[in-house]
């Protein structure tokens, strides 16, 4: 997502008709932030799956939280932990790798418009 909000943002603008650009920042800050929203409760749901897989009791992270010491930890809490932030960070690549394909598929598509834009906005000076 940050790698490519903000040229998304301005590529948008650049299409956009000047009655639109306020809708259209409207829904780009929305798909922003949806995307904000659903990153986080996959990457959430990702490492509770393999704490639970790990542990069979997501409670046993509690008591890990709780603990002053390592001896007071639950067995194997902590690297389970470990686990499951390393397999949300794993989703988050694969999820980051598919909307940089997609962002550089979308350039590739919308180049020949842009100079086509730029074309006419060169006549109209």
């Amino acid at each position: 997502m940050g790698m490519v909000t903000n040229s998304a943002l301005t590529l948008l603008r650049t299409f956009a008709e000047e009655a639109e650009v306020g809708r259209v920042v409207s829904a780009h800050l929305f798909a922003r932030n949806q995307g904000f929203t659903f990153g986080s409760a996959i990457g959430g749901a990702v490492l509770l799956l393999v704490v639970t897989g790990h542990l069979g009791d997501v409670n046993l992270v509690r008591e890990l939280i709780a603990s002053t010491n390592a001896a007071d930890a639950p067995a194997g809490a902590a690297e389970a932990v470990r686990s499951g932030f390393a397999a949300a960070v794993a989703t988050g690549a694969v999820f980051g790798t598919l909307g940089l394909v997609s962002a550089l598929r979308m350039r590739r598509f919308l180049t020949p418009a842009r100079v086509a834009l730029r074309g006419e906005a060169g006549r109209r000076l």
